[in-house]
């Protein structure tokens, strides 16, 4: 998938665009796409959560410019902009921000000898890794929309055949997740 938006990157990047913002919103997000990936796959939940936060942030404030709703130093309203990311985002901010004592619990407490103790080395639990891992290929396969569309109509191009593939076969996956969740 990282293949995928740096062959988009490099191929559109130097084509002579007008200034658009959204250009340096995409290039901060993929700056941080590592960053997010190995607090997940380290048991860094909370600081993933931020990562992750931001993330949605990040598209919804690239989804506020296109709308000519962008406020200027203003965090992005995801609830307006992107409402069928509201109640993740909430999820995030609840696992992101140390205020929900059971959360701050769950990640730093482990069990030894039927007694529970304080730890500051994170947990690997592989359902909350799997979700968010999820979540994760979820936001850069938004991105990748997000950038087909910005750079369709700045050049009037399209994605290859074999990307354009690759947006859909995952546009089928997020359908049978969310199927899989209803459930």
């Amino acid at each position: 998938m990282l293949g995928l938006i740096e062959s988009v990157r490099r191929e559109y990047n130097g084509a002579g665009f007008e200034y658009d913002p959204r250009h340096h919103l995409i290039a901060q997000y993929i700056q941080g796409i590592q960053l997010s990936y190995d607090g997940i796959s380290k048991g860094l939940y909370a600081q993933a959560a931020n990562l992750q936060k931001q993330q949605i942030e990040t598209l919804t404030e690239i989804r506020e410019i296109k709308l000519g709703r962008r406020r200027e130093g203003k965090t992005p309203k995801v609830g307006n902009s992107m409402p069928n990311m509201k109640t993740e985002y909430d999820n995030l901010n609840d696992v992101a921000h140390p205020g929900t004592e059971d959360v701050i619990y769950s990640l730093t407490c482990l069990v030894e000898d039927d007694k529970a103790v304080v730890s500051s080395l994170p947990r690997f639990d592989t359902g909350i890794s799997r979700s968010m891992l999820l979540n994760h290929c979820h936001y850069l396969f938004i991105l990748i929309t997000i950038m087909q569309k910005l750079f369709d109509s700045d050049l009037s191009e399209r994605l290859s055949s074999s990307e354009e593939q690759i947006v859909s076969l995952w546009d089928k996956f997020v359908v049978i997740k969310n199927s899989a969740s209803a459930l």
